[in-house]
């Protein structure tokens, strides 16, 4: 077993998760740079939460546009995501984007 466990990771050049359908008798990571796969991950319930994940991929910058909430939802619906996950993942988001606007950022260092 490793032992820095994760469900989801971001990196500039790929996205890597743990296979939820693998647990609790193995720890398996996938990591891929191809969203088909990350859909098909999503279908096979080796990933949860997706909208949830998507909305957090799309507010890395601080914020989420019209047209990445469109997208998501278009995604969810594709997916056959229930519209009260969009909607729950996308309220999360959001409060979580107030706060931390409203938290003092670090002052960078260098």
């Amino acid at each position: 077993m490793m032992n820095n466990y994760y469900a989801i990771k971001f990196s500039e050049e790929s996205f890597s998760y743990l296979d939820q359908t693998k647990l609790p008798l193995q720890e398996v990571y996938i990591k891929t740079d191809d969203y088909e796969r990350i859909a098909t991950a999503i279908e096979r319930l080796e990933l949860r939460g997706a909208p949830l994940i998507l909305f957090a991929v799309s507010a890395s910058d601080d914020s989420v546009v019209t047209a990445e909430d469109n997208e998501i939802r278009r995604i969810t619906q594709e997916l056959k995501i229930p519209h009260a996950e969009f909607v729950a993942a996308r309220a999360a988001v959001r409060d979580r984007l107030a706060v931390l606007r409203r938290e003092p950022r670090p002052a960078p260092t260098g």
